[in-house]
């Protein structure tokens, strides 16, 4: 290996988009929605915004039912005449009279409007969650940003199945003679260190 002094100098390009050149948006693929606060991931049903990610459903119609005795047929809750609409419900007894409550809201259910929208299981890339939010990942979104870096041939440290540098090595033009001593170990050719040093003695010399 030898080391080329002379290499032209290259500066140092940027790995990170500046945050200013970076377009959240474009990178996650959010688009403009016609409900307020969330933004269209894509074209699927799958919207971000309100600190989650949120898919739009119709709940299925409030119902109360319960399994009357002796046969175990499920009855549903009509209220008729001084029936309230709904059974009475206990915090923690539940609803008066053995009713359970189906259908409506799921659970994390935010409504904009008339429309509503659960927690969606989908996750696209370049979302990360955070406690009980989902938020945009910078990494990924930096990847997106940043533009295609070609490799830079390395010019300072070459070798001989490498690629011929600019110009010649200063340490690869030192003579080269008769080895002697330690010097036989790291001078060019059989030497340890192989070529571009020459620790030989003066031509006519011998080491002491």
């Amino acid at each position: 290996m030898a080391i080329n002094y002379s290499a032209p100098r290259i500066a140092a390009r940027n790995i990170v988009a500046p945050a200013s050149s970076v377009n959240i948006n474009q990178a996650l693929g959010l688009r403009s929605s016609p409900y307020s606060g969330l933004k269209q991931v894509g074209k699927q049903n799958l919207y971000y915004g309100k600190g989650g990610l949120y898919e739009k459903y119709s709940p299925d119609p409030v119902r109360f039912v319960r399994n009357s005795l002796p046969y175990g047929v499920q009855e549903t809750y009509s209220p008729t005449g001084l029936m309230p609409s709904t059974p009475s419900y206990h915090p923690i007894f539940g609803y008066s009279g053995g009713w359970q409550k189906t259908g409506g809201d799921v659970e994390g259910t935010i409504r904009i409007g008339n429309q509503a929208f659960r927690p969606s299981t989908n996750i696209p890339a370049g979302f990360i969650k955070v406690g009980d939010t989902y938020e945009p990942s910078m990494a990924y979104i930096y990847s997106k940003s940043v533009p295609n870096i070609k490799a830079q041939p390395n010019r300072m440290f070459t070798n001989v199945a490498g690629y011929a540098p600019a110009s010649n090595s200063l340490l690869s033009n030192a003579p080269i003679g008769n080895s002697y001593g330690a010097g036989q170990y790291l001078s060019s050719g059989s030497g340890l260190l192989g070529g571009g040093f020459n620790f030989g003695t003066p031509s006519g010399r011998t080491a002491a």
